[in-house]
């Protein structure tokens, strides 16, 4: 599926190819005066599926014809067309513009391309496609309070754009199950897992012995004489891994643990805990009230240990 569009513009442009079918980001190139240089603007469209066109949007027809939406869609002939002026084009052949670098369209509106972006598209000009994604605002502990008192929906982000996903290059990619043998699995931490032991969490994964050291615990029959002696004391404090604490939170505590990614924030990994409230609907994770803490982290795995410490230190449960 295309959704990069590139049309020539006699008008002054960011972007322009060469007689030598090379493509340019103009600030960042000054041409031989030998060569020609022919200005192109790029727009990118959404799917029509996703996202209808609406009056007072920029589309594309035919990829190649710039339109402005004035007054919604009517049949002509057999087609369902939008209507630009005095003239009718086709729904199916007619995609909105999201993005662009086109100065007369960011002008009135429409979101411009960013310049990360347009440096990496002039070295890849055959690149068809993108995925674009929704730019999230995440709200803070103070906006999320005010939201609530304000009576607004329990929302943790608003979308303020979109954002280009910028492909990365093809490496020589290991399978999936090579991938999965190289994971390590991410334990609570020694503290967690005494926490954990006091508030009545029972599992069958590592352990933490008396000195804070990880250890395997070998899989013995309850029968077994081992289980009368002392040999299992040395094993005290049950260390299983962060999804399976995420887990019984939900189920035995009724509190939701995420770790979102944020681009606003600097490209880190938040967290937030959600208190679900089962008496309002039937559904598994219908979220009410909130206690949510938003700072960065360079992992995952970080944020949902520092969640697991915000309930630990707050007497959540």
């Amino acid at each position: 599926m295309k959704n990069i569009h590139l049309v020539s513009t006699e008008k002054p442009s960011r972007v322009f190819n060469t007689n030598k079918g090379e493509y340019h980001f103009r600030e960042h190139y000054v041409p031989d005066t030998i060569q020609t240089c022919k200005n192109h603007n790029i727009y990118i469209t959404s799917d029509a599926s996703d996202e209808e066109v609406k009056e007072g949007d920029y589309f594309l027809y035919d990829e190649t014809t710039i339109r402005y939406k004035t007054n919604g869609t009517e049949y002509h002939g057999r087609d369902l067309c939008h209507i630009s002026g005095n003239r009718r084009y086709p729904v199916s052949e007619s995609k909105k513009i999201i993005l662009t670098t086109d100065q007369d369209l960011i002008k009135d509106g429409v979101q411009a391309i960013d310049d990360e972006f347009l440096e990496w598209f002039v070295k890849n000009p055959s690149c068809e496609y993108v995925e674009v994604v929704n730019d999230l605002k995440y709200f803070n502990v103070d906006e999320l309070r005010e939201r609530y008192i304000k009576g607004l929906p329990h929302i943790y982000s608003e979308k303020i754009g979109d954002k280009i996903i910028i492909p990365q290059e093809e490496s020589n990619q290991e399978t999936l199950e090579e991938a999965a043998e190289t994971l390590e699995p991410k334990y609570v931490t020694f503290e967690q897992a005494k926490w954990l032991k006091e508030k009545g969490y029972k599992s069958k994964s590592r352990y933490y012995d008396g000195s804070g050291k990880l250890v395997s615990v070998p899989n013995i029959p309850e029968n077994d004489y081992r289980h009368t002696n002392n040999y299992m004391q040395r094993f005290r404090w049950e260390a299983p891994e962060q999804w399976e604490v995420v887990e019984w939170l939900r189920i035995n505590h009724n509190l939701w643990v995420e770790a979102p990614y944020s681009y606003n924030d600097g490209n880190v990994y938040c967290w937030s805990i959600v208190k679900i409230n089962e008496e309002e609907s039937d559904k598994d994770c219908w979220l009410s009230g909130f206690d949510t803490e938003i700072v960065g982290f360079d992992t995952p795995q970080d944020a949902y240990s520092e969640a697991f410490d915000y309930i630990r230190l707050n007497n959540l449960i």
